[in-house]
């Protein structure tokens, strides 16, 4: 084999390695593994992406919004604490995602299969309110945690 097709190869299982970017309504974008089913709606301001087993779903929903970030995340906990079938918030806390302080609620919820653990991000920038959300099963959350913050924190806004 020469050279070239030696580099040629490379460069082509290199690049299906790398995360793929996915983006919505040029607002955003977020990294994600090349192998994750992704999909968005048709105005672009909602994005999915699924593991291929299935044990981490993304979810990331913007909104026009003239409230403050306390009032969204206030907002936020309590529809929580409303309307999610047995939901117990675990953890709270302040980030900074892309240089934009956000908030974030780990909390249970009973779901059809199981007991699913969420990682709630609740952030606001240029009258746009953006909620990310990464679930996983409770028994897998431990395990999956450090990668969630990974992703997450490849969440970028397109300028």
């Amino acid at each position: 084999m020469n050279k070239f097709m030696l580099f040629l190869a490379f460069i082509i299982l290199g690049l299906t390695a790398l995360p793929s970017v996915a983006t919505a309504a040029d607002r955003f974008s977020i990294q994600v593994p090349r192998d994750w089913k992704v999909k968005s709606n048709a105005e672009g301001l909602n994005l999915a992406a699924t593991s291929p087993d299935q044990k981490v779903i993304l979810t990331v929903n913007i909104s026009t919004s003239d409230v403050s970030l306390q009032e969204f995340f206030q907002g936020g906990l309590d529809i929580l604490e409303k309307t999610v079938k047995g939901y117990s918030k675990i953890e709270t806390g302040e980030t900074h995602l892309d240089g934009v302080p956000a908030n974030w609620v780990i909390h249970s919820a009973v779901m059809a299969d199981g007991i699913m653990v969420n990682w709630e991000f609740f952030l606001i920038k240029d009258n746009y309110a953006y909620l990310i959300t990464v679930s996983s099963p409770a028994e897998d959350f431990a395990a999956n945690r450090e990668n969630i913050l990974k992703l997450v924190n490849t969440f970028k806004f397109v300028p």
